[in-house]
């Protein structure tokens, strides 16, 4: 056995590691601590969670049939209870501090898991913990206010459950965390039945039987709360964003190449992997296939992947030796992962960057106004400050635009929408950057959906185009008005009374 002196310069690095994680960690706050790095979906939730809080019903327009156009029961109800005792601190706010704690015990989870079932890997736990610091996907999403930093700290949870040793106070525990996990994310309907196989593999029948029947039970009861208020079985965003296995395949390639250094993973494959770390690799793979079947998704960086890299970063530990033969190449290789994941850091791959408030600012314009329906597609930030109906043009609130053939943002209906008579149809455009006028070049809007409501916005004489406005040089919308409907020129600037046939005719669809 190595002597304590021996052992000493193992520690320091070490501890060196750990505290090199803890500055990454703070880098990483750091550098997104600005409300640019927020996701405008972040205010459906809350304005569903308002609603819930004043009616008790969890509806998108009060006084219309609610619509599940929310994927996160879990984070909804947990905001529905805070604007109801706190209602003067912005959620957005709250979101973040809870996301960032839910990223920061994730990582103590998992690196508390390694140093427990892999004691004698001296360095195995702060590796891990450096390798998590350094996902810069992970703390965007922990900032952006969404429920992703929950759903990474359940589902690591429930890894670590399976693979620790079994006493009947973990049971109890892995129970409380299967349900939460269930109400967390729609993808819970299919991963729970992967964790209560690995929970059958690693713990043994008594723990899988208390980890199905909590996952059966809190299933049962969100199915029929979804039957009463909504009156269906799966969530409006099930029609609204349908999978589309190629777009999976995209994401899953992105997520290799800057998740995991592309080689990053070959580490798993230095040492004979132990029974319980083949099982967590099995459900790794199952968990990756179900993500490819699912579909992709449109946000930055490599979202929904971040539980399968949560699961090879935690299978890292458990196979990390510190004496054996590969100990160099452990080393180098831990060097691409992290490489990697500063490259996508450097070059904006895991994160981005959105116009912070300028939907707000038009949904308080909108509320200042006394206008009552409007129709866009960037429903969130609007949503909130607005307080009226809102016809949603990308179908996530609206059951019937979610039905639509289509893929997401190519479901349309021109006759429902414009039959509903919006003050405002609001349509995002891009216009070149360089032009003196954003119609001295060709623009280009952002969606199929919005590009067939423009062509009826044109044939149709009861709306005007009143304004561009403009949030970017590069990006901005059209500002379609009721022809009935008169815009103060204080707040929304001069009409430009045209017709939605002049804007089509600058459109192009590349």
């Amino acid at each position: 056995m190595p002597s304590a002196r021996a052992l000493r310069p193992a520690w320091r690095g070490s501890a060196a590691l750990a505290w090199l994680a803890l500055a990454l960690i703070v880098a990483q706050v750091v550098r997104l601590r600005s409300f640019e790095f927020t996701i405008d979906d972040a205010w459906i939730s809350f304005r569903y969670a308002r609603h819930l809080a004043e009616t008790g019903v969890p509806t998108y327009n009060l006084g219309q049939a609610a619509v599940e156009g929310f994927s996160n029961p879990l984070w909804t109800a947990l905001f529905a209870l805070w604007i109801a005792f706190v209602p003067g601190v912005e959620p957005i706010i709250v979101a973040r501090v809870v996301g960032v704690a839910c990223a920061v015990g994730t990582v103590a989870l998992i690196a508390w898991t390694v140093r427990r079932l892999n004691p004698d890997a001296v360095g195995a736990a702060p590796a891990v913990a450096l390798l998590l610091a350094s996902s810069g996907c992970l703390w965007f999403y922990a900032m952006a206010g969404l429920e992703t930093a929950l759903w990474c700290l359940l589902w690591a949870a429930l890894l670590c459950v399976c693979l620790l040793p079994t006493t009947a106070r973990l049971r109890g525990a892995s129970a409380l965390l299967m349900a939460l996990f269930v109400w967390c994310r729609p993808e819970a309907l299919a991963l729970g039945a992967v964790i209560v196989a690995l929970s059958y593999v690693t713990a043994g029948r008594r723990a899988a039987l208390t980890l199905l029947l909590a996952y059966l039970l809190a299933l049962a009861t969100l199915l029929a709360l979804r039957q009463v208020f909504f009156g269906t079985w799966l969530p409006n965003t099930y029609y609204a964003k349908p999978a589309v296995w190629q777009e999976g395949v995209d994401d899953l390639g992105r997520f290799a190449l800057w998740g995991l250094g592309a080689a990053g993973w070959v580490i798993l494959l230095l040492a004979r992997p132990q029974p319980r770390v083949l099982a967590l690799l099995a459900a790794t793979a199952a968990t990756a296939v179900l993500l490819v079947i699912t579909g992709g998704d449109w946000m930055p960086g490599w979202r929904r992947w971040l539980i399968v890299e949560l699961a090879l970063v935690l299978a890292v530990g458990l196979q990390w030796r510190s004496g054996d033969r590969w100990v160099t190449l452990r080393r180098v290789l831990l060097a691409v992962w992290l490489a990697a994941h500063l490259a996508a850091a450097v070059t904006g791959r895991d994160a981005a960057r959105f116009p912070p408030d300028h939907m707000a600012r038009l949904g308080a314009l909108a509320q200042d106004s006394a206008l009552t329906r409007v129709a866009v597609m960037d429903i969130g930030q609007f949503g909130w400050t607005f307080r009226g109906r809102i016809i949603d043009l990308a179908g996530l609130t609206d059951a019937h635009l979610a039905r639509q053939p289509g893929a997401h943002l190519e479901k349309s209906d021109p006759d429902y929408v414009l039959a509903q008579q919006p003050d405002l149809v609001l349509l995002h455009l891009y216009a070149d950057p360089t032009a003196a006028h954003p119609l001295d070049a060709p623009i280009r809007l952002r969606s199929v959906a919005e590009r067939h409501l423009l062509a009826a916005l044109a044939a149709n004489d009861a709306y005007r185009l009143h304004t561009l406005a403009m949030i970017t040089p590069r990006f901005g919308l059209a500002v379609f008005a009721r022809a009935d409907r008169a815009l103060s020129p204080e707040l929304w600037g001069p009409d430009w009374r045209n017709t939605g046939a002049e804007l089509q005719g600058h459109v192009t669809s590349e």
